[in-house]
This record gives structure tokens, C-alpha cells and sequence, in this order.
């Protein structure tokens, strides 16, 4: 017969289910293991199953820009932020 496993919850967890009246605490115990336990079996992003490296081929220089307008700034040429 397999040993039922048990999760011993940290008091910090205990207090921030508290503080946020999370009724249900072994539920979401429960919820952010497996979130936990998923991300270390699988990495952050589960999505991206190999890690085979996929050849980026430019395209070339962007077509269709348009001409942006020049803003000339002029200097303050006082010596001070009061024009003394």
C-alpha cells in the first residue's frame, strides 16, 4: 500500500492566507505546489518544449517608414536658471 504524502505548511503561508481571508488555505496550498512542481518539471515557459534552435533570417531593411520631422532646440544660453 503506498504512503499517503502529506504537505506541512510554512506559518508565513499560513499568515498570508490570513491576512488575505483565503478560507480554503489546503486549497490553494495544493494550487501554487502544482504551479511550483510544473514549472520545475517543465521551466518557466511550458510552451517551448524543445530546445532546438530555430535560425532567425533577416528580412531586410523595413519598408513603407516615413520621414520624421527635425525639432530644433535652442540652448539657453544664461548662466543661471533665473537669467542672473
Amino acid at each position: 500500500m503506498a504512503k499517503k504524502l502529506s504537505l506541512i505548511l510554512d506559518n508565513e503561508f499560513i499568515q498570508y492566507c490570513k491576512l488575505n481571508d483565503i478560507e480554503d488555505i489546503e486549497k490553494l496550498a495544493k494550487e501554487v505546489f502544482t504551479k511550483g512542481f510544473t514549472m520545475l518539471k517543465y521551466g518557466d515557459r511550458p510552451g517551448i518544449v524543445s530546445n532546438e534552435i530555430i535560425p532567425v533570417i533577416p528580412l531586410g531593411p523595413p519598408t513603407g517608414l516615413k520621414t520624421l520631422h527635425k525639432i530644433e532646440v535652442k540652448s539657453n544660453e544664461k548662466s543661471d536658471l533665473y537669467g542672473e
